[in-house]
């Protein structure tokens, strides 16, 4: 009977700790969205055209997300899904695959075990596709631009060749000054023909 109690006391011990760190988890977790929520609030109020859109540009990313995610079911199946299926089977048999095939051969390679039809097989290669595009997207929009790094790039192209006429598409879309005026331009030596020797 005392080993009984014994068990039961430290089921309920165990219990009370594993409630008491759920507790903090949700506690830490409220307090990470509510500095996020904050965050955000400043980041509004601070510059509401950018934010207003930044939020247009998040909406329609998500509607072009959720359109591709329908749309992996919608479409037919075409021959060249066929063959890069072939292809994953292929390396799951152990059949040697051309070296510039092995990449998507590698990441599908669980498609084989299922016990599915190929069409369905080729349905959730494109959801799977979707998600990691989606991915790609978050982490892109995450990581944001960075202006100086974009900045050296367009003065290393300046001293390559000034003229360019991409670079004036460049100034205007970023608002960077026109081609010619940085320091690094102006430095650079120039030939007669108007482009660095």
């Amino acid at each position: 009977m005392t080993t009984t109690c014994a068990v039961s006391e430290a089921r309920t011990e165990q219990q009370q700790a594993s409630l008491s760190r759920l507790a903090a988890y949700r506690t830490a977790v409220a307090s990470a969205a509510q500095t996020a929520q904050v965050q955000a609030l400043q980041f509004v109020r601070a510059r509401p055209a950018e934010a207003a859109l930044r939020g247009v540009a998040l909406l329609v990313l998500a509607a072009q997300a959720l359109l591709r995610w329908l749309a992996c079911s919608k479409l037919s199946v075409h021959w060249d899904e066929f063959n890069f299926l072939r292809i994953v089977h292929a390396a799951h048999r152990g059949e040697a695959i051309a070296r510039f095939q092995s990449l998507h051969a590698r990441l599908f390679f669980w498609l084989p075990y299922l016990d599915w039809n190929e069409v369905d097989q080729i349905v959730l290669a494109r959801q799977v596709m979707c998600l990691l595009n989606i991915a790609a997207l978050a982490a892109l929009a995450a990581a944001g631009g960075d202006r100086r790094q974009a900045t050296r790039w367009r003065e290393r192209a300046e001293e390559l060749d000034p003229t360019e006429p991409r670079l004036r598409r460049l100034e205007t879309v970023s608002g960077s000054p026109a081609p010619g005026t940085s320091p690094a331009a102006l430095a650079a030596p120039r030939s007669p023909a108007g482009r660095a020797p």
